[in-house]
């Protein structure tokens, strides 16, 4: 004696995830009435098992609703499949029925770096190429995102922030940065080619020379407003919704505004211009017998340097006077222009030998200026001057 079941439909076809539920007609066959447990579940799931009790008497049915949830894919690599789901009495499967359902995979976006324009000097932009492509059944609506190696960028961005020169929050986390990303709609087994870029310039200004790991992340929408950033790791070979690269940022042409100015070894600051003299070759005349023109002598400019007046700091004027009186140990200095990256290291120096001021120029005063920085100006000669790099 034993109730039977019949399953009348289902809600398949249903997507990886969704809950497959089921629609039965539980009936007492026999001439006594009954308790008895009836179950259903999918494939030989038993963790997904679902059961109910019902007493019936004889002849009686009822319609019971199963749901059981989460139905995961686990045969195969198809994006969509079948599974058997099945509604039985307890103890008694042959008075059961069974019936296949249609398993749709859901969107997944793999994600595979394909390259990028790295190296590239410190303002510049780092293009990157991804191929993204669809590996699920069903339309993917998703944001795929680039970062950079958080915990190095993420300090010199909090750095700059506090320093005024970014926007972004001193307090935000780590791992909280995005550098570009776009939405992406895919179709089953479409796959298309993203671009996305990092501008290293002024915009993140405090972005050193150096290398960073980049990554790029499928985001599916249930994700997006706590993700916090792709696992760097491995590159993408086995279908990740995340991938990673490193890329090269290096020193870029150098600012005109990082310098400092050395005179016999100390550093004196202040400067508003320093301009480093340049040199230039006479072109002598054209010798017809081989077709060659010569050259000439070769002229050189003088140092040209404006610092800004300073009360009790008179070194400027104190060193026109001492080549004024004819002081030779006093009239005649070493001088080192370095010129300075974003980190404040020394990158070139042209250093000036046996240096001595020509010219002093005081301040123009002007009653009527409103705010104007009163300078005082030399022009200086040299016997020597040699380019350092470092």
């Amino acid at each position: 004696m034993s109730l039977s079941v019949t399953i009348d439909g289902t809600n398949a076809p249903i997507t990886e995830g969704e809950t497959l539920c089921l629609e039965c007609t539980v009936t007492n066959t026999g001439s006594d009435a009954i308790e008895q447990t009836v179950e259903a579940g999918v494939g030989n799931l038993a963790d997904g098992l679902k059961k109910k009790t019902l007493a019936l008497g004889p002849g009686q049915s009822d319609d019971v609703h199963f749901e059981i949830e989460a139905v995961t894919y686990r045969e195969g690599n198809d994006a969509e499949y079948e599974k058997k789901t099945w509604g039985r009495p307890v103890g008694a499967p042959e008075n059961g029925d069974e019936v296949t359902v249609s398993v749709t995979k859901p969107a997944h976006l793999a994600v595979e770096v394909q390259g990028t324009n790295a190296p590239v000097e410190a303002g510049e932009k780092i293009k990157l190429t991804a191929t993204v492509e669809n590996t699920g059944g069903a339309t993917g609506h998703e944001t795929v995102a680039l970062t950079a190696d958080v915990k190095e960028l993420a300090d010199q961005l909090v750095n700059a922030s506090r320093a005024g020169t970014n926007d972004k929050d001193p307090n935000s986390p780590p791992s909280d940065i995005v550098l570009d990303s776009t939405g992406m709609t895919l179709e089953p087994g479409q796959s298309e080619e993203v671009s996305l870029e990092w501008d290293t310039g002024p915009s993140s200004e405090a972005v050193e020379p150096g290398e960073y790991a980049l990554g790029v992340a499928a985001i599916p929408p249930w994700e997006r407003d706590e993700w916090d950033g792709p696992v760097f790791g491995r590159a993408c070979t086995d279908g990740s919704r995340t991938d990673a690269t490193v890329v090269a940022v290096q020193h870029g042409p150098m600012r005109t505004g990082r310098f400092i100015v050395e005179i016999d070894d100390v550093e004196v600051p202040g400067w508003h211009s320093v301009a480093i003299p340049g040199r230039s070759t006479e072109q002598d005349e054209y010798r017809e017998e081989n077709g060659e023109t010569d050259w000439g002598q070769t002229s050189f400019d003088d140092l040209e340097m404006e610092r800004g007046v300073k009360p009790g700091d008179t070194r400027l004027y104190d060193w026109h006077m001492a080549v004024v009186e004819g002081d030779v140990e006093e009239g005649r200095k070493e001088i080192a222009v370095v010129l300075l990256d974003e980190n404040g290291e020394t990158q070139a120096e042209w250093e000036l030998q046996e240096a001595w001021i020509t010219a002093y120029d005081p301040p123009e005063l002007d009653a009527g200026a409103d705010g104007d920085v009163a300078t005082e100006s030399i022009t200086v000669a040299y016997d020597k001057m040699d380019r350092v790099e470092q």
